[in-house]
């Protein structure tokens, strides 16, 4: 069960990694706001990656095999509300599924990963701290 203060950090990253599974193709200033988003969350890239895999995937992959699927956005509360009542009810067999469809569908968002993770680079290398 996530607390409130993870729900809080995690919102703007389930938010970013939704445009993925939007029925449409990311541009060059959407890439770098997804990036942005990561960047400034507390998870490293790695951290997202499983937040994606767990918690948006489950959720959104269908979108993408729908042929009437949803390309302008997913409303916040309505995504917040199904991942965080997935998550206060996942179990081990949901977990398996995700394990077992994920290597199926994960080159649907493939090609928006590794163009995130070069942006998250340069924007790692060009951010004072």
């Amino acid at each position: 069960m996530l607390t409130s203060s993870d729900i809080t950090n995690r919102k703007p990253v389930w938010k970013a990694l939704s445009e993925f599974y939007l029925d449409n193709q990311l541009d060059d200033e959407e890439i770098e706001q997804v990036s942005r988003v990561i960047f400034e969350s507390p998870y490293s890239i790695e951290e997202v990656k499983r937040i994606n895999k767990y918690e948006i995937f489950p959720i959104l992959q269908w979108n993408l095999l729908s042929i009437a699927g949803e390309w302008d956005y997913f409303d916040e509360n309505w995504l917040v509300a199904r991942i965080t009542n997935r998550l206060d009810n996942q179990s081990w067999y949901s977990i398996l599924l995700v394990d077992l469809s994920y290597p199926l569908f994960k080159w649907m968002t493939a090609n928006n990963w590794s163009k995130v993770e070069k942006m998250y680079v340069q924007i790692s290398n060009t951010t004072e701290i």
